[in-house]
């Protein structure tokens, strides 16, 4: 046991103790990894947009692992039909693009992630999707399902939202 007075160097054998080390020094920040995958029925050289009723998000993948850590918790695949599936995947088939976007939010909901990282998220991503939402019509309920702190659409298009409240 150590005192206050002791070497500070008394800590050391504490951090060997399986018990603390294994549960107490591991980082617990949840990150989730995501991307989409986007098809326009006009063909190649048609660059998919939100906009266009031809453009669609057909897949929405994410996995998610505690920093630091190279294995995955949990691999998660959404695609709009029945596709093969993948062992270390779960895939969910949603029948539609709106269920897809749907089952995203719902999914996001769950897991609530510390950090999320995408691949070119925020100049494609995000824009695609919250875009697309807002063409079919469920941006404000994917909001509320995302978010800890339900507004409404209004205040979500007008930048409105005050985080601290």
């Amino acid at each position: 046991m150590c005192t206050a007075s002791d070497d500070l160097n008394c800590h050391d054998d504490e951090y060997n103790n399986p018990l603390i080390s294994s549960t107490l020094t591991k980082d617990r920040t949840l990150v989730l990894t995501w991307d989409i995958e986007t098809y326009s029925s006009l063909g190649l050289g048609n660059f998919p947009t939100a906009q266009s009723d031809e453009s669609n998000v057909f897949m929405i993948c994410m996995s998610v692992h505690w920093k630091d850590d190279p294995n995955p918790l949990k691999q998660i695949c959404l695609v709009d039909v029945e596709t093969a599936p993948d062992p270390r995947w779960t895939t969910i088939i949603c029948g539609n693009q709106v269920n897809l976007l749907k089952a995203f939010a719902l999914c996001w909901k769950l897991l609530t992630p510390d950090i999320q990282i995408g691949f070119n998220d925020s100049h494609y991503n995000w824009r695609f999707i919250v875009e697309k939402a807002k063409k079919l019509e469920v941006l404000e309920w994917m909001y509320n399902q995302m978010s800890l702190k339900p507004s409404s659409l209004e205040k979500f298009q007008n930048g409105n939202i005050n985080i601290a409240q």
